[in-house]
């Protein structure tokens, strides 16, 4: 009898123990989720978005609650729905991928993001997507600017080719022009 107690106090304690373990362990990951700078989403099979963090709110201006339950075409057009599908789900081999979108922001404009997805799998089932969405403007703007200012030295050169064509041609007028007065 003692010893029969003894073991339930050492299971009990074991029990104990690894729901502390199980706890710390939600703690860290809801802490990693929840302050990500980056948007992070899940969807099930039908296409219903199940949960968003902090970060996916402010990226898009659209609150938790306008987001969950709704379908993905909230934030996704027709096109890149399906490329996230396809990219995403069951179809995509169980792997995960990197690829750009436009996310619909709740102002109206899209964005370009750079979506990280991948199958979510519960007990070996495939039960959805996971995406981790990383807000590309800055980046897009950059290269746009990047583009612009490469337009305009090339620009430049043109001018600066043009330029020293017409002071050459002036050069040799002159050049000509005195051969005509020393030999006159």
């Amino acid at each position: 009898p003692l010893e029969l107690f003894a073991n339930q106090v050492a299971h009990a304690i074991e029990e104990k123990k690894l729901d502390q373990k199980v706890k710390k362990t939600t703690r860290r990951y809801r802490t990693l989720v929840e302050t990500m700078n980056d948007g992070l989403f899940t969807v099930d099979l039908s296409g219903n978005i199940t949960f968003v963090n902090p970060a996916l709110v402010e990226l898009t201006g659209f609150q938790e609650n306008e987001m969950v339950g709704r379908p993905l075409s909230l934030l996704l057009a027709p096109e890149a729905l399906e490329k996230f599908r396809g990219r995403s789900g069951p179809g995509a081999g169980g792997r995960g991928s990197r690829f750009e979108l436009l996310v619909q922001a709740k102002a109206g404009e899209p964005m370009p993001v750079l979506v990280s997805a991948t199958p979510y799998v519960e007990d070996n089932e495939t039960i959805g997507s996971i995406a981790i969405i990383s807000d590309l403007r800055e980046q897009k703007k950059a290269e746009e600017d990047r583009r612009r200012m490469h337009e305009e030295v090339l620009e430049a050169n043109v001018k600066l080719r043009d330029s020293m064509a017409r002071l050459q041609s002036a050069q040799e007028v002159i050049t000509e022009a005195k051969a005509k007065i020393d030999a006159g």
